[in-house]
Order: structure tokens, then sequence, then C-alpha cells
């Protein structure tokens, strides 16, 4: 059976960035305000980091910045950080170089350097296009800091562009979440990224929702609004290619790409996670921590795990099913030496018969319900039992 994440194929490099100006009330990520001399002491261990990298002269077909929130880098910290990846690396020369931005975090001329560093893709964390519920969220930006940003990067030469939105917010209508949408559409970016904010521990969002300031949408007002924007977007002329990906024909997002295709990647930075033959790993969260293992030649892991066998399997049909297409029974069966379509005999009759899947040929897919409710998909074929199913 082939070695899932084979670097030999390519390695998509991962980089976190965990600086942000303040915490946002909703984020759980492993990021926020850092004073000056922490930030200068991690982006040096993260440029060691790469320099002394294992897997140093694999080829890579993307690199992504994220976080926290990299645009707030100074553009020198990102060329050297570029530097140091294409000095260990053998970065393809048609890479896509993806950063992740808010939209108050960088000028005209942040985005002209950003281009001339090789940077070509931009994803803008736009969320929404009402400022009160920006305000909700956390963010310092407003919509009219959505429409500048996109403007100017157009202006700098950026052609490839994702907006994130988040739907299901506190207090949000059918007929809000259709607007934003609609002026998201209206700056034809080459790519869409659509979440459902789930408000839950001691955030703002949830603590509205709680103290009853902002009702949360119902599940049967959420899914309205995933499936009105599923239908507006193929309108628009994009098509969906993962459960929250949507995209122009060539605009599909390369690093998630090899995450869903089970290739290998390098996550590099405190809190980043890497797959490389069949191993996943996750680096520590603290930040002092991850220095100080920088420089001591061995980042503190906070967890890993060899993925093989059923566990393997199942994480193939999870992320196979996350994407538009599906999964092939008999390409896994032929990878993985058994017959798939046996083996998930019964999680695959339960999901069809309750309009959860389709099946044509040996190709299953998630249907437009399905979609709806991918983490119970999910689960159904972590559940299997290691042996299969019965005879």
């Amino acid at each position: 059976m082939p070695e899932r994440g084979d670097p030999a194929n390519g390695l998509g490099i991962y980089l976190h960035i965990p600086f942000c100006r303040r915490e946002c009330p909703y984020c759980d990520f492993n990021s926020g305000p850092h004073p000056e001399v922490m930030r200068r002491r991690y982006l040096e261990a993260l440029r060691e980091e790469i320099r002394t990298s294992f897997w140093a002269g694999h080829p890579v077909p993307a690199v992504s910045f994220g976080g926290g929130i990299p645009s707030e880098l100074d553009p020198l910290d990102v060329a050297s950080l570029v530097d140091a990846v294409r000095g260990v690396f053998r970065v393809a020369g048609d890479a896509e170089w993806s950063l992740e931005c808010t939209p108050d975090t960088l000028t005209l001329d942040d985005l002209r350097t950003l281009r001339r560093l090789g940077i070509n893709r931009l994803s803008l964390g736009a969320q929404s296009f009402r400022d009160h519920q920006l305000l909700l969220l956390g963010y310092r930006h407003k919509a009219r800091d959505i429409r500048s940003c996109c403007e100017w990067a157009r202006t700098a030469g950026f052609d490839n562009l994702n907006l994130d939105l988040l739907y299901g917010l506190p207090g949000q209508t059918l007929g809000e979440w259709m607007g934003d949408l609609e002026q998201a559409l209206a700056m034809a970016p080459g790519h869409l990224s659509l979440y459902n904010l789930v408000a839950a521990g001691d955030t703002g969002p949830a603590r509205s929702v709680d103290d009853g300031r902002r009702p949360e949408p119902d599940e049967e007002t959420v899914a309205h609004m995933y499936e009105s924007a599923l239908d507006r977007i193929a309108e628009a002329g994009y098509g969906q290619y993962h459960v929250s990906g949507f995209a122009w024909p060539g605009r599909e997002w390369r690093q998630g790409e090899i995450y869903w295709n089970g290739m290998a990647y390098l996550g590099l930075g405190a809190c980043a996670s890497s797959f490389v033959r069949g191993t996943r790993w996750t680096n520590t969260s603290s930040l002092e921590s991850y220095t100080r293992g920088v420089w001591a030649g061995a980042v503190p892991r906070a967890s890993e795990e060899h993925l093989s066998g059923l566990r393997a399997l199942g994480e193939d049909m999870l992320v196979g099913l996350e994407r538009r297409r599906g999964v092939s029974l008999s390409e896994l069966s032929v990878r993985y030496g058994r017959d798939v379509g046996r083996l998930y005999r019964e999680p695959l009759r339960f999901l069809s018969e309750n309009g959860l899947v389709s099946r044509r040929d040996d190709r299953v897919s998630l249907t437009r319900r399905g979609l709806l409710l991918s983490g119970a998909v999910a689960a159904e074929f972590l559940a299997v039992p290691d042996g299969g199913a019965a005879e």
C-alpha cells in the first residue's frame, strides 16, 4: 500500500504567525497580542526552524501564512520568511503563496510589496459586511475597509483573492446573510469560503446568545442560509469543490487540496500541525516552549500519532467526502487492500437511506442534506470497528 503523506510527491508548507492586535471574542486559535520582544524572538526561532528542517530539499507546491493575522507582520519580516523557505526547500516556480489578512491591516504600499515578494494569493477575512456584526465578533475593520482592501489588492496585482464569510451569526437573519453574500459576489473574488459560526464557550457571541440579546439562528434557518448560498453562488458561476470552498476554475485553494488529498504537509511554528509519511503531529502551543525548543534542536510536540489501517482509511473517507466530488470506493480498495464497499456497507446503507450520501457506480458523495450534516456523516465511518463488516 502506498504510504500516505509521501513528501517526495510534494510538501505543503504552513507558517503559523500567532500575532493579533487583540484577541477576538469568538476566536479559539493560538493567537493574540504579544510584546515586541516576544514577536522578535518568535520570528527568529521560526526562521531557524525553517533553516534546520529535516525535510530540506523536498519539492513544495504551496506555502501558506496563517494565524493569527499574518498581514500584521512588517513586509520585511514576510520577506525574510519567504527567503528562508526558498533557501531550504525546492519551491515550484508556479507555487501558490497564500497569506491570510484582515482588511484593516494592509495599505496599498504593503500589498504592492507583498506581491513583489511573490505572495500571489490573499485570503481576506471579510466575515460580514454589517458593521454591527463585525463589532460583535471583535473585528476592528468595517465594511468599507473590505471594499478598499479588495480594490487595493487588485491595483497591486493580486488576481487570486479569497473572501471568508460567516453565517449563522447571533441575531443574523436570512435576508442579512444573503445581503452579505451579494456584496461579496459583487467584488468578483476568485474564491469564497463560507463558515458557520458556532457560538460556544466564554466568547462575546456566546454571551450575547446566553443573555438573550441576540438569539442564535435555529438549525432550520442556518440550513436555509447554507442552501440559499449554494444556489446563488452556483448561479454566479462558482464551482463547489469542498463543503466550505467555492471557486472559479483554477482558483481552488492549493494548500487545502494538499490537506484533503492526504498529501504531505509541514507546519512550522507554534501550534502548527504536520502530516508526513503517515504520521501526524502538532507543535507545542506555548511560544516560550517553542522558541526554547527550536534553539535546543527539538521543538516540543503537543501530540503525535501514526495513522494506519482502519484509522487511516476512515480519515480518507472523511476528507474525501468533504470534497464535492466524493470518494471512489475502488480506488480506496486498491490503496488499502480490502473491499471498502463491503467494509462500510452498513454505514453507506444507513446514510443513503437517510438521504445523506448518493452513490453512482463506485463513487460516493454527499447530497445537499449531507453537506449540511457532514460531521454526522463522518462519525459513521469512524465508528466502524476494526475487522469491518460482518460476513
